[in-house]
């Protein structure tokens, strides 16, 4: 009996499945009792390949059709975990950029209003300097102005004059008749 491919896939692992495995490779160990060496027969190099690929793809107890199954369901999970992996990657780096920008933008607003509020502050305290510093140099250039109003003309004002003649004219008590006594 000789075994075909599938045959040997599918067969229980045992003496004779081994046996038929060799035979179909072309090895037959029973044809020569005198030197019970293996005898190479026939087998073409192709065919050799052929029983290594579906052996390292498919194990003993699968079919060829479960096989496909199973390639088809491992290519289908290898390609649902790739997506998901791309997925995250995505949108990791997608919030990534986000908090990125909005953090770019909150610094930008924060130096902004900064630099603002600090040249404001800065020209308030300078004009409200200057307003004063001129408000002061008026006041005293009014109060100079007024003191020197003031010295020049309070010697000439009129009471001023009549107090010194009404004072040098006023009568003595010894002038005093008896009768304004």
């Amino acid at each position: 009996m000789r075994f075909t491919a599938d045959d040997w896939l599918t067969c229980p692992v045992s003496s004779s499945a081994i046996l038929g495995f060799f035979r179909y490779m072309g090895f037959d160990f029973l044809s020569s009792a005198a030197n019970q060496s293996a005898v190479w027969q026939n087998t073409t190099q192709e065919k050799a390949f052929e029983i290594t690929r579906q052996i390292s793809v498919t194990p003993l107890w699968f079919s060829s059709s479960a096989c496909d199954i199973t390639s088809q369901l491992v290519v289908v999970v290898i390609v649902v975990v790739v997506v998901v992996v791309v997925v995250i990657v995505v949108v990791v780096v997608v919030v990534v950029a986000v908090v990125v920008v909005v953090v770019v933008v909150v610094v930008v607003v924060v130096v902004v209003v900064v630099v603002v509020v600090t040249v404001v502050v800065v020209v308030v305290v300078v004009v409200v300097v200057v307003v004063i510093t001129i408000l002061v140099v008026v006041a005293v250039m009014v109060c100079l102005v007024v003191a020197a109003v003031f010295v020049i003309i309070w010697p000439f004002r009129p009471s001023c004059k009549n107090h010194v003649t009404t004072l040098s004219h006023r009568p003595t008590i010894t002038s005093l008749s008896p009768l304004q006594s």
